[in-house]
C-alpha cells in the first residue's frame, strides 16, 4: 500500500563527534550587519564510496554519548526530529 509520502530511509547512521559550547545572550539589532558569533571549522573523513548525507544537529540541552564505532540507523529519525535545528550536506564519494 502506498501513501504518496516521501520518506527518508537510513541505512547507517554514524556518530563523528559532538560539539559543546553555551553562547551568551546577544540583542538582536536588526538595523545593522548581522554578525556571527560563534564558528568552528569541523574536518572528518570517509574511506567508502557512494552517496552520503552529513547532517548537523543542534540541541538546546546536553545530548547522551554515543560511539563512533556503533551504526545508530534505528534512532536516527528520532534524533533529527528531536533536533532543534539541523542541517545536511550531500556528499559523493567516488
Amino acid at each position: 500500500m502506498s501513501t504518496n509520502e516521501n520518506e527518508t530511509i537510513y541505512n547507517h547512521m554514524y556518530y563523528i563527534d559532538k560539539i559543546q559550547t553555551r553562547l551568551n545572550h546577544t540583542p538582536i539589532d536588526i538595523e545593522n550587519t548581522w554578525k556571527p558569533q560563534w564558528e568552528y571549522n569541523q574536518t572528518f573523513s570517509i574511506d567508502k564510496k557512494g552517496n552520503f548525507k552529513l547532517a548537523f544537529l543542534l540541541f538546546k540541552e546536553t545530548t547522551e554519548e554515543y560511539n563512533k564505532n556503533i551504526d545508530y540507523k534505528e534512532i536516527a529519525k528520532e534524533k533529527i526530529n528531536n533536533s532543534y535545528r539541523d542541517t545536511h550536506l550531500w556528499i559523493q564519494v567516488k
